[in-house]
């Protein structure tokens, strides 16, 4: 009996995802400019992991540097606006911090608990709240990063 419910629960988390991807794919294909694209995005995806915040980062090509965009999700703005406000302040060089990590990566990152071995230094949140685990993701257009997006939740998470 366990091996059927195992199966119906891999079977209905797979569907949720191929639900998840086709409403991005959608909400891209059907949006009027980038940031409602990557808005819808990062939305979607931290509402669907559950995850408290979630960035959209572009790379500037005459800064080099990746800077923080309009595009955000906070589960709660009250709770998380120091962090963003510290995100907006906010650029990172390719190979510093989780956004500039991901961006010389070239791939996801997925990190279970955030800690003084990760190779970017944890964000703080005002003092009411502390992120526990992040997930990073390149965005590429042809073989070129182009974006970062980054979503952190305050429960460890894994993949």
């Amino acid at each position: 009996m366990t091996d059927i419910s195992n199966s119906i629960a891999e079977n209905e988390r797979k569907t949720s995802l191929m639900e998840l991807m086709a409403g991005i794919a959608s909400s891209i294909n059907d949006a009027s400019d980038a940031h409602v694209a990557f808005q819808d995005t990062v939305t979607k995806l931290c509402q669907f992991l559950g995850w408290q915040i979630g960035n959209v980062f572009r790379i500037d090509p005459g800064k080099g540097a990746l800077i923080p965009t309009r595009a955000a999700f906070l589960s709660d703005p009250m709770k998380f606006a120091d962090f963003r406000r510290r995100t907006n302040e906010s650029s990172f060089r390719k190979g510093i911090g989780l956004p500039g990590y991901v961006w010389h990566l070239g791939e996801p990152l997925w990190i279970e608990e955030i800690d003084a071995d990760t190779p970017f230094e944890k964000p703080k949140v005002s003092g009411r709240a502390d992120v526990i685990s992040a997930f990073a993701f390149p965005v590429f257009i042809r073989d070129e990063v182009v974006a970062v997006i980054e979503m952190y939740s305050e429960k460890r998470s894994v993949p």
